[in-house]
């Protein structure tokens, strides 16, 4: 495997190595959980997904740290997909510390 694999191949393997063989009953555990949006508090989601809508407030995954880092990515693109993330909020948007040097 690459030193530097695909987001979504990083985090999966992540999770995998931090709850190996519980890993798939916690993913269906957390399925089972799933409520209509009208009836939570808290709603997770990736940032594609959050095109078009709108909640109060907003926490950004220190996962952006990771996807900066790698010498694949390409700033400019990743920067923007985590902007449309942070005008979705209404009221506040919190991010990793680690971000904040980009948007000084």
């Amino acid at each position: 495997m690459s030193s530097n694999p695909d987001g979504d191949v990083f985090f999966a393997l992540k999770l995998y190595k931090k709850y190996k063989d519980d890993v798939l009953a916690i993913i269906e555990h957390v399925e089972s959980l799933n409520q209509p949006e009208s009836e939570v508090t808290r709603v997770i989601s990736t940032t594609h997904a959050l095109k078009g809508r709108e909640w109060d407030n907003i926490v950004i995954s220190t996962d952006y740290l990771y996807l900066l880092e790698q010498k694949s990515s390409t700033l400019d693109d990743e920067l923007c997909v985590i902007y449309v993330a942070l005008t979705r909020a209404k009221r506040k948007a919190y991010i990793p510390l680690g971000l904040k040097k980009f948007f000084n």
